[in-house]
């Protein structure tokens, strides 16, 4: 890897909570948005422990026999990540 440092896969879960206990009990470390940042963790910045991240992807994808009601859930979500994306 680019910053030299030696690292292991040590936990994958799809549960954020599971995650985060496993991070609070100082076993791991993970990625997640500032905003999301659990009580009884610390931000590290990038330089300083880590290189910075990469940006991500995220696509949106949505059945075209959809409901209206799906649909609406949808574009909510779908204009919630592009304000997201913009810093608002």
């Amino acid at each position: 890897n680019k910053a030299g440092r030696p690292w292991r896969l040590a936990y994958v879960s799809p549960s954020l909570s599971a995650t985060e206990a496993i991070v609070e009990q100082g076993l791991a470390v993970t990625v997640v948005k500032g905003s999301m940042l659990a009580p009884g963790l610390r931000d590290v910045h990038p330089g300083r422990h880590v290189p910075p991240l990469p940006g991500a992807e995220i696509r949106l994808h949505r059945a075209a026999t959809s409901s209206a009601s799906a649909a609406l859930v949808v574009d909510h979500l779908a204009q919630r990540l592009r304000l997201s994306a913009l810093g608002s």
